[in-house]
């Protein structure tokens, strides 16, 4: 007969984590929340209901792995797909569109989403993805294009968006 491995008390606490999680509906949402998480100073993520079961290391080590798989599962879906999880995620936040985007062609909050642990070209395909779908969003909402305004996708200039400080 063979023994299957009963999952730990600690392994249930983060299953039924991910489990709440993954009730934002949408991935680009879920990538917010947990973007959230890291402390933009440190570096590191935590979780009030996390940490006290799992310690700081542990509760960073899994927040930072769950980021990096929907980072993952974000950047496997084509652009139609990221489009519309982009709408059911601005369809979510609180207030008007325009105002929402406004703010987000000014700060690029959507740079902040990206986890650390994310290789260049992925970095590089996010930006590029974002763009393609945000561009057409800022130009519907008259919000300007990138062609006549600041930046949006690259507040630091061209290159390695790194969106915690060291």
């Amino acid at each position: 007969m063979e023994q299957r491995e009963v999952p730990g008390p600690k392994s249930l606490i983060v299953a039924e984590w991910k489990q709440q999680v993954s009730g934002i509906r949408s991935i680009f949402g879920r990538l917010a929340f947990l973007a959230g998480l890291r402390n933009s100073e440190t570096g590191r993520y935590t979780h009030y209901q996390l940490a006290p079961s799992l310690g700081e290391r542990e509760t960073d080590a899994v927040i930072r792995a769950y980021h990096l798989e929907t980072f993952a599962l974000w950047l496997s879906f084509n652009l139609e797909m990221q489009k519309a999880d982009l709408d059911l995620f601005l369809a979510s936040v609180a207030g008007h569109r325009r105002q929402i985007l406004a703010a987000c062609a000014v700060l690029a909050p959507h740079v902040w989403c990206i986890p650390d642990g994310a290789a260049e070209h992925e970095r590089r395909l996010y930006l590029a993805d974002l763009e393609a779908i945000l561009e057409p969003l800022y130009t519907q909402y008259n919000l300007g294009t990138r062609s006549n305004s600041e930046p949006r996708l690259h507040p630091f200039g061209e290159g390695v968006i790194r969106p915690r400080l060291t």
